[in-house]
């Protein structure tokens, strides 16, 4: 799977469902709440078409910092 593609956002969503369980069976209420809650509107915010998915990279000329790249990605359907 490749980043930056609709398919891998979804698996990143599921993956957020999965840590909300193990949250909440683990007692930590309020987290597994927050948790469900933003996967879930991130979610609907894919469905509406309103996710922004940038990916930004630093850069390196050695050891010291040299900018950075930005890629936009498109999610729609």
């Amino acid at each position: 799977m490749t980043q930056g593609t609709r398919e891998y956002f979804k698996t990143i969503l599921k993956e957020m469902e999965k840590r909300a369980a193990k949250q909440k069976k683990a007692g930590l209420l309020e987290q597994a709440r927050a948790e469900r809650a933003l996967a879930r509107d991130l979610e609907a915010a894919l469905d509406a078409g309103k996710v922004d998915y940038i990916l930004v990279k630093a850069d390196f000329d050695g050891p010291q910092y040299a900018g950075y790249q930005m890629k936009s990605f498109n999610l729609s359907k």
